[in-house]
């Protein structure tokens, strides 16, 4: 297994490489200086301050050198300072990544938490009412925007009811009672979508695994519909579901820009729209790899789950 582990990270790592290439040269693709586009709205910039600012951040460098002289003082863990604020971005990076964490986390529990009792429910009374009930609540839950559904929530719980404020804490700290009921709403938008899909998922695996002789055999040795679904039906079901909820945690941590800009949340995707439109490559870039390496591990855990949900399973 320790083999297989070291195989996928060397492969993360060169995926990794890729990932800040292709960032990089798209950034470089779009027009106009950073420093220029920061100065603009400075009384007095002169050019000399521009061609200092210039030098200070390498862009008066060939593009190759400037990737290079990034790349390098990436692996000595220097990942640079924002152009625009001129703080080290780690200082901006690590407090954003793990509010998105908490809020991704948060919204998959909560999607989880609702989607295997409505899955399970469903596949026991297959046919019914609460299957029929549960599987049109799917549809509607996968087929609303997220944009649509936070902008929904916000409108009726936080303006119509007041139960929480529109707007995020001044000071986001996870020891505060106000950030966690604040949290509520942007993780409920966020699980909306992915708790219809688990659902769905995890109801049509379940029926194809009822419908097995060996589930007909165990049922005609007197064992209840409970005992049935939950010690011989899930654990074969959860397969594909256990790959689409690490799908789902690693497109939080990308996926999650529509929600934070909804809720002002100041995550991953909030950092990452506002370093994009101030051209503030350094900043892209770090967050562009935070992502990359928040994806690559997610995938490896699932991967290395599979082999203790199914010992049919090997790594190779």
């Amino acid at each position: 297994m320790w083999r297989y582990i070291r195989r996928r990270l060397l492969t993360g790592l060169a995926t990794l490489f890729g990932v800040s290439a292709v960032v990089f040269a798209m950034m470089k693709l779009i027009p106009g200086d950073p420093v220029k586009f920061l100065v603009q709205f400075q009384q007095g910039a002169s050019r000399e301050l521009v061609a200092e600012l210039q030098r200070r951040y390498n862009l008066d460098r060939p593009v190759p050198v400037q990737y290079v002289l990034w790349l390098t003082s990436v692996v000595r863990g220097d990942l640079g300072r924002s152009i625009v604020s001129g703080i080290p971005v780690k200082d901006e990076l690590f407090p954003a990544v793990g509010r998105t964490a908490v809020l991704g986390l948060a919204a998959m529990l909560l999607a989880w938490a609702v989607a295997f009792p409505v899955g399970l429910v469903s596949a026991a009374y297959r046919g019914r009412a609460a299957d029929a009930i549960s599987r049109v609540a799917s549809v509607i839950g996968l087929s609303m925007p997220s944009f649509w559904v936070g902008l929904l929530l916000l409108s009726y719980f936080a303006v119509r009811l007041a139960w929480v404020s529109p707007l995020p804490p001044a000071r986001i700290s996870f020891t505060s009672a106000e950030t966690w009921r604040y949290l509520i709403l942007p993780a409920a938008t966020l699980g909306v979508p992915n708790a219809a899909l688990v659902s769905r998922l995890l109801r049509g695996g379940l029926v194809d695994v009822l419908d097995q002789p060996f589930i007909t055999a165990a049922s005609a040795k007197g064992l209840g519909r409970s005992r049935l679904l939950l010690h011989h039906a899930l654990r074969i079901a959860m397969t594909p579901v256990l790959t689409v909820m690490g799908l789902q945690l690693a497109l939080v941590l990308g996926g999650a820009v529509v929600v934070e800009e909804v809720f002002s949340w100041p995550g991953l995707g909030r950092l990452l729209v506002q370093a994009v439109n101030a051209r503030d490559l350094p900043v892209v870039q770090s967050v562009s790899l935070a992502i990359g390496a928040g994806v690559i591990l997610i995938n490896l855990m699932v991967d290395v789950a599979y082999a203790f949900i199914d010992p049919r399973i090997r790594f190779s």
